[in-house]
């Protein structure tokens, strides 16, 4: 109260914003958003702690929400040693990776979509199997060494003749992959589905 500083409101966020507890409290809701958890007998608990503290040190670090969003999104390689790929053990099957991805960096239910058009809203089933074309060639494999990483995160080459496309399950519908209401990415600039998502205005 006694600081005549003008900028003592300006320095004393700064302060505060350079304390360890500031990224932790937001590490903590990141980690729940971003589904950090073990599972039994499938997800072990010391791929999770790494990626609990990797989520800690982006935030630590001042790194910006879109690229450590980019950096999870796209991430490959073995669990202990890269982090983030943690973020698609939780989930083993395409659709319900893309259904988190929407919900979690979308805000979007896409659930119904799946199966049918949705009821309540505008999302067509088409539309939903061309965003979950980005996550079809994810794969989780054992790791090259197995006391080096618990998993290891790959994107698959397609042996389909469009790799950038999926066939809807149970119809011969074959859609592209899509962004969520937009159009298909530049492949020739990106080949990579994953590394293709993004926040929206950078993709």
């Amino acid at each position: 109260m006694n600081d005549s500083n003008p900028q003592k409101r300006a320095q004393k966020v700064d302060e505060l914003l350079e304390r360890k507890e500031f990224a932790e409290i937001w590490a903590l809701k990141w980690s729940e958003l971003l589904m950090v958890k073990t599972i039994p007998n499938r997800v072990e608990y010391k791929p999770m702690f790494l990626y609990s503290q990797w989520i800690t040190r982006q935030i630590a670090n001042g790194v910006p929400l879109d690229e450590m969003v980019r950096a999870l999104l796209g991430a490959s390689g073995g669990s202990f040693v890269s982090p983030a790929v943690n973020f698609y053990q939780i989930e083993e099957t395409t659709q319900k990776t893309a259904e988190n991805v929407a919900q979690i960096f979308l805000g979007t239910r896409l659930q119904c979509a799946q199966c049918h058009n949705h009821p309540f809203d505008k999302w067509k089933r088409e539309e939903f199997w061309s965003y979950a074309a980005f996550f079809k060639e994810t794969r989780i494999a054992p790791p090259a060494d197995a006391a080096a990483d618990a998993i290891k995160i790959a994107q698959e080459a397609s042996s389909e003749a469009d790799p950038h496309s999926i066939r809807i399950p149970e119809t011969d519908i074959v859609v592209p992959t899509r962004y969520l209401g937009g159009d298909e990415p530049d492949w020739n600039a990106v080949p990579d589905s994953r590394a293709n998502l993004g926040p929206p205005g950078r993709r």
